[in-house]
């Protein structure tokens, strides 16, 4: 088996890194693939785009602001029959990118959310929670038989819940230009007050 982790910024090199250390790892060979010159955790082979994208399963470890970008450029060479993750800190966007770019007959696709990070975790990720979203019975089963460890199934009550080293970009979103070249707001406060933050750019005045 193989598992890939496509982008290996500060999260995705240590995903990665937690990936290579689990004892699975043993039986698994954990792949990753960077645009970027990064230093390559221990345990974790580099490959190319293609290779990395043929791992059984597959980790988007990349900004939430280039993932749809990333999803219609790489979709058609993603291994067919594969289980694909994302890790975005937000689920709507991502969740409908995946739905609208890949086949959900021909990929197992699943929204995850690590309630954790680089700092968070920096003394291991053992009990630290890992949130998937919207998953189907089929895509839960196909889950469980990877027999991965470290991921619970439970009905959680209703909560509210602030994780540590969350931050502040969650809430105010981002905005990025569309076809006609425009800055639109697509989440957060970015979006909500888009038509404000598009308004008349401001000026200087100097005496």
């Amino acid at each position: 088996m193989q598992i890939g982790v496509y982008g290996l910024g500060r999260f995705g090199s240590f995903w990665a890194s937690m990936l290579a250390r689990h004892p699975f790892s043993s039986e698994a060979k954990v792949v990753g693939y960077s645009r970027s010159n990064h230093k390559l955790p221990f345990g974790v082979e580099a490959v190319s785009e293609d290779e990395v994208l043929s791992s059984d399963i597959l980790f988007f470890c990349v900004a939430i602001s280039s993932f749809e970008d990333v999803l219609k450029r790489v979709s058609s060479r993603i291994k067919k029959g594969a289980i694909v993750l994302d890790t975005c800190s937000v689920k709507t966007y991502p969740t409908m990118w995946m739905q609208n770019n890949l086949n959900k007959d021909e990929y197992c696709l699943i929204a995850s959310h690590p309630m954790f990070g680089p700092d968070s975790a920096k003394n291991g990720i053992k009990g630290l929670p890992i949130v998937l979203c919207k998953i189907s019975e089929d895509e839960r089963q196909a889950l469980l038989k990877e027999n991965l460890p470290g991921i619970i199934f439970e009905t959680l009550a209703k909560r509210r819940q602030y994780i540590n080293s969350s931050w502040a970009s969650y809430i105010l979103g981002y905005a990025r230009s569309n076809d006609d070249g425009e800055i639109t707001g697509e989440m957060g406060v970015e979006s909500y007050f888009n038509n404000e933050l598009k308004g008349t750019n401001g000026y200087t005045e100097y005496e």
